[in-house]
């Protein structure tokens, strides 16, 4: 889900990489 279109997707990677590091 793109949350944050705004953001680079570097970042978009980076939260996906959190969101799969946290559950």
């Amino acid at each position: 889900m793109k949350l944050y279109p705004w953001l680079r997707p570097s970042f978009e990677q980076l939260v996906g990489s959190y969101q799969a590091g946290r559950g």
